[in-house]
């Protein structure tokens, strides 16, 4: 994904983004903008909010990782090399998370989900620069 297409796909869910009447009923709409193993990056528009678009980031180990964590598989084949392969691309998101902080994201975290967020909140469309950001590892 490049921050061109992304920025496409952000146009093209703004122009059909929820009318006023559909927000109100609803009181939140969420739309996918794209997704991969690790992130997904989503739309939001709040009741409260309706003049506002928030672009929240969602970080997470993979499902796959999750299952073997869950049935401790972990413990009877998993070798250093994926362990390393794990921690790596987990830094790489980390890192990803912090641009967008600097940038003035608000970071949060979830801890029971092992989830990590960033969320910008914007009145009108973000610069080119922002959507270079968003673009996950």
């Amino acid at each position: 994904m490049q921050a061109t297409e992304l920025l496409d796909k952000y146009l093209k869910v703004v122009k059909t983004a929820p009318s006023p009447e559909a927000l109100e009923a609803a009181g939140e709409v969420i739309v996918v903008l794209h997704k991969t193993r690790w992130a997904r990056l989503l739309l939001v528009w709040r009741v409260d909010e309706q003049e506002k678009v928030i672009i929240e980031v969602e970080v997470s180990l993979p499902k796959v990782v999750k299952r073997v964590r869950e049935s401790n598989l972990d413990a009877c084949g998993d070798t250093e090399g994926e362990m390393g392969e794990l921690l790596t691309e987990l830094m790489k998101h980390q890192q990803y998370l912090l641009r967008l902080k600097k940038v003035g994201f608000t970071l949060d975290v979830i801890r029971q989900d092992c989830l990590w967020t960033a969320s910008g909140v914007f009145t009108k469309q973000p610069k080119h620069e922002v959507f270079e950001l968003l673009v996950p590892p």
